[in-house]
């Protein structure tokens, strides 16, 4: 995913088109499969001196509901317009709104990389509504309701219940 910039650089055009397909992904990401590679659309243009990248990258995966634990296929569409620079050519270390030219090519794997980690839920649910599983018999509550006891009571305060049970015995 590397862009050769000389073109830009040497005044040759102003514009270059490309298209990529990022295949390593999945290797960023242990409970997200990917069903394909992230597939990448882009241009960067030249303007007055400034370089500006823009892309749009689109990818489908599968997980699971974080309540219910269903599998779940998703797809996500995502854009990126970053300003791009030369490396040397920018003041201080702040360079994070930037994604630097070196040696004349344009490395789109950390700028993509980032994206995708900031554009991923951290969690999917099948509905906003999802109850989710029993944490006792483990069944799907959105398939209906179980006959385990809902009513929990507090460990710490389960001498205070055998306490009153034995006062209530002794009256």
């Amino acid at each position: 995913m590397r862009v050769d910039m000389t073109p830009i650089l040497t005044g040759k055009t102003d514009k270059i088109p490309f298209v990529f397909d990022y295949e390593d992904a999945a290797e960023l990401f242990s409970e997200v499969s990917f069903d394909g590679p992230v597939h990448i659309d882009g241009v960067i243009t030249e303007r007055s001196g400034c370089m500006l990248l823009t892309l749009k990258a689109s990818v489908s995966y599968t997980t699971e509901c974080a309540r219910c634990l269903k599998e779940l296929h998703r797809s996500l569409t995502f854009d990126l317009s970053k300003n791009a620079a030369v490396s040397g050519s920018l003041e201080g270390d702040d360079n994070d709104d930037y994604v630097i030219v070196e040696n004349s090519v344009l490395d789109l794997r950390d700028p993509v990389e980032e994206l995708l980690f900031l554009e991923l839920p951290s969690r999917d649910l099948c509905s906003d509504d999802c109850q989710g599983l029993c944490p006792k018999c483990g069944k799907d509550l959105n398939e209906g309701k179980c006959n385990c006891e809902t009513k929990e009571i507090d460990p710490r305060l389960e001498v205070l219940k055998k306490f009153l049970q034995n006062n209530d015995d002794n009256n």
